[in-house]
């Protein structure tokens, strides 16, 4: 709008509509039509006027109003102006009524003095009907965009939590202006990013800075790519993992989430994925997840992945195999370049031994650029004495031997000097190494890791001369920083280490004010701690320096803070029996955000206090009292199971929860035997259901706690106990052990008399076809060797050997095939067999165990078709 216009001048048009309606109260008929007319532009206006103030106008739509209420207000005068000579006001006599009225004189009506004005009060509704539709339709977009965004926003979340961009913004931040040129520059890494369907793998030893140089990779890409919504870009890196022992599927999940956020729109195969578990709460499988993947991957001309630190993805469980045939997978499918980092672990060398490699090392230049940055974090005198420092550079560049780390753990090291005298002497104590790297690569990480040491040795010396105040905030400070079982925010340590044995409260107004209250102060808890702990702007959270400062203190920790665990166990359930939970279970999402918000260290501590408590107790720590207080307290453990079940925010999130879980269900969930005994002996009932119908034997199945499962069964627990869950009806606590592959668990079941090994859940799905749809190949055995039904059928009329093939799981394909009874040619209900299955989904290798079947006994019918073919 211009200078002088705006909605206050829309307002004053309303009103002088508004005015020129009331002129035509009592006036004769034949003006019946103009004020007709008048009384359509006043609601059109008043219309308009509604959708004006609830947002306010581009500038486009400014310019269009302001045109239209000029032409509005013209009109309406122009036509008050011809209706002043067809009456006269006039003054009534005194009495009452007595006011000024309109008396319309007997003239000709004469349509030609109106007909003009009618025409341009139709023409200014027009336009504003027009104005009105246009922008509702605008606002109608706009709504229906928000809704896709709150939509893709809950799918993406639902998908993993985990969130790499902090992470890479910390990197990218810290590393230095030309940092890691040297590799931005080599031959190796400009052909990597030019080519297709390529992977350059860039191994290094200890602290050698590949994380610094995969954060350097990453911003390369997404400058060269990111405009080029042709091409899919994703990143993980995996030493930053936000979660409890991760699994190959949260780095599927983490792949498919970048993926999708790539493209314009939620991917319907997405939205299907999200569709098909959110009512059921559950979770996709492996298979699910690839699938996923693969479709959303193909949206892609190609794909580039930047993998850092894969040497620290667990081993375990062959979950870091898997990841790196999934990677390979999306190359030879998607057109996938790969780049990845990671130690001298020959696991991991062997299975990228015929792929483009180059090493990671601390260049000099790097090093350089980092001391001369850095320099001024030590004391003055050295800031006054440019040759001091010269030689401080000259000595590190030396010492380090090719680790980044070490150039910031000699340099806080002489932080605390005073002297020049006292540096000289820090600098003669470091390493003399000078060369790189040597080109064997186990002695040259033999070395990395004695030189590792001996810097850590040193930072722990300088910590242990602090005064006893400071000593001991820095042991209970490092002491979370090694036990805790996922990062920490500051925020969340500060409330912590807060935390008083015996205390009921947590004054958290006070606690908001950090000067005034016993909250340690951040810069405190990383000063103390002689550089191997800091703090991550972007994320909040707090850390300590390397994953293998982690390492070193878990080894010295035995000694150093050898009740860590029990410590951390009794700060936890010290919390959770606060007062500000004693009212029990919140009753809406935002009364639950809230109360995540005021109690800082409340999903810590709920989520975590069993883990800490069983491995306190495995190290023979006695905290009986404290915790059967903890689940004596129904309302508290209401409480602490709210934050402990939540899952991903959706709307009723924090709703979504198993109620009317008491104590015993809770020490079963986190495998606590000592504290279920002292809670069975105070006369808790071990058969107790929670609101999924869930016993706690159920519970201690589905997390593998066997040592909880064979003293349940050994005092009478129901061994065919089923769950009442519309998600879960009729699945056993079995039916929980083989889905997740527990196998000891699955072991001491099957050994019960009374266990009914092929009872069927909703689905029709027995346990046997669990494990073998989800590939647990040991579990499958165990079935078999107890005589389940090889052949029984799902809904679906599907057979564990069907779901297996279809699935890929060869080694437990090769299991079924050799029992005896197994049908080989079982056809579900679409008329599809295993062989069918197996062909459909591309697995090559069960193909051919079907078919190797076939010749060799004649079992497997190979030309059996599905009833579409």
């Amino acid at each position: 709008m211009s200078l002088g216009f705006g909605f206050g001048d829309f307002l004053a048009v309303i009103q002088l509509a508004n005015g020129v309606r009331r002129i035509f109260i009592s006036a004769p008929e034949q003006f019946k039509n103009i004020s007709d007319e008048v009384r359509s532009l006043s609601i059109v206006l008043q219309d308009v006027e509604l959708i004006i103030a609830e947002q306010e106008p581009d500038l486009s739509e400014k310019a269009d109003l302001e045109i239209i209420a000029n032409g509005c207000r013209n009109v309406l005068e122009d036509l008050e102006n011809t209706l002043s000579k067809y009456y006269e006001l006039r003054t009534e006599p005194k009495g009452f009524g007595r006011g000024i009225k309109r008396a319309w004189k007997r003239l000709k009506w004469e349509p030609d003095d109106i007909t003009e004005i009618r025409s341009r009060i139709t023409s200014n509704i027009t336009l504003l009907n027009a104005f009105s539709g246009r922008s509702t339709r605008v606002r109608v977009v706009k709504l229906l965009q928000y809704q896709e965004d709150r939509l893709q926003h809950a799918v993406l979340d639902w998908l993993t939590p985990i969130d790499y961009a902090p992470q890479h913004n910390t990197f990218s931040s810290q590393r230095l202006v030309g940092s890691g040129q040297w590799f931005l520059n080599s031959e190796e890494f400009k052909i990597w990013m030019k080519a297709e369907k390529q992977t350059l793998f860039c191994p290094g030893i200890l602290g050698a800075g590949k994380t610094m140089i995969a954060s350097a990779v990453v911003d390369e890409v997404i400058n060269q790519f990111a405009n080029d919504n042709t091409i899919g870009i994703a990143y993980i890196y995996c030493g930053s993992q936000q979660r409890d022992e991760p699994k190959v599927e949260d780095f599927l999940a983490s792949l498919l989430k970048q993926f999708a956020e790539g493209r314009p729109s939620l991917p319907d195969s997405v939205k299907s994925l999200y569709d098909k578990h959110k009512d059921k709460r559950t979770r996709p499988s492996f298979d699910d997840m690839s699938a996923t993947l693969h479709l959303v991957a193909a949206e892609y001309s190609r794909l580039v992945i930047v993998i850092d630190a894969l040497d620290e993805f667990p081993a375990a469980g062959g979950h870091r195999v898997r990841l790196i045939s999934q990677l390979f997978s999306l190359q030879s499918k998607c057109k996938a370049q790969i780049f990845a980092t990671s130690r001298f672990i020959k696991e991991i060398t062997t299975k990228f031994s015929q792929t483009d490699t180059k090493v990671i090392y601390a260049s000099n230049e790097d090093v350089h650029l980092y001391l001369n940055a850095h320099m001024g974090q030590l004391p003055s005198f050295v800031q006054r004495n440019q040759r001091l420092q010269d030689m401080i550079k000259e000595r590190i560049s030396v010492a380090v031997g090719g680790m980044f780390l070490l150039a910031r753990v000699y340099l806080d090291s002489l932080e605390d000097k005073l002297a020049v005298s006292a540096v000289q002497k820090a600098l003669e104590e470091f390493p003399k190494q000078h060369q790189r790297p040597s080109d064997d690569q186990s002695s040259a990480t033999r070395e990395a890791s004695t030189l590792l040491n001996g810097a850590y040795d040193q930072a722990i010396q300088r910590i242990k001369n602090q005064r006893p105040g400071f000593l001991d905030l820095a042991k209970r400070v490092m002491a979370w920083l090694t036990y805790a079982r996922r990062p920490l925010t500051a925020t969340e340590l500060q409330h912590a280490l807060a935390v008083e044995e015996g205390a009921s409260e947590f004054d958290n107004d006070i606690s908001s004010r950090l000067d005034e209250n016993n909250l340690p102060q951040i810069e405190d808890m990383v000063s103390v701690c002689a550089g191997l702990v800091d703090v991550d702007d972007e994320s909040g959270r707090i850390r300590l320096l390397h994953y293998t400062a982690q390492k070193y203190l878990r080894r010295v920790g035995k000694t150093w803070f050898p009740d860590a665990e029990t410590e951390i166990t009794r700060t936890c359930v010290t919390y959770l029996l606060f007062s500000a939970f004693e009212s029990g279970l919140c009753s809406t999402d935002d009364e639950f955000e809230n109360r995540l918000r005021i109690n800082p260290f409340y999903d810590y501590a709920a989520r975590n206090w069993g883990h800490h408590a069983r491995t306190a107790f495995d190290r023979g720590a006695s905290l009986d009292g404290i915790i059967v207080e903890l689940l004596e307290n129904d309302v508290k453990i209401s409480s602490s199971v709210q934050a402990m079940m939540v899952f991903q925010r959706y709307s009723l999130f924090s709703q979504h929860i198993p109620t009317n879980m008491t104590g015993v269900h809770v020490a079963a969930y986190f495998g606590l035997l000592t504290p279920i005994k002292a809670l069975h002996k105070n006369g808790a009932d071990l058969e107790s259901r929670d609101s999924y119908g869930r016993t706690p034997l159920s519970w201690a199945a589905q997390r593998d706690n066997v040592n909880i499962v064979e003293w349940l069964l050994e005092n009478g627990a129901d061994p065919n106990s089923k769950a009442t869950a519309t998600f879960m009806h009729g699945c056993t606590p079995l039916w929980f052990a083989a889905q997740n592959g527990h196998k000891s668990v699955v072991e001491v079941l099957l050994a019960n008399k009374e266990i009914e090994s092929d009872s069927k859940i909703v689905e029709g799905q027995t346990p046997l076809s669990r494990a073998s749809r989800n590939g647990h190949e040991s579990v499958v055995k165990l079935f078999l060797d107890n005589g389940a039904n090889v052949n029984s059928i799902d809904d679906n009329c599907r057979t564990p050997l069907s779901l297996a093939a279809k699935n890929g799981h060869e080694a437990v394909v090769r299991t079924l095939l050799g029992a005896s009874q197994v049908d080989v040619n079982a056809k579900d209900d679409a008329g599809e067999t295993a062989l069918g299955y197996a062909k459909k989904n591309g697995h090559v290798g069960i193909v051919q165990l079907l078919e190797d079947n076939s010749r060799d006994g004649g079992r497997v019918d190979t030309n059996s078709q599905d009833r579409h073919d």
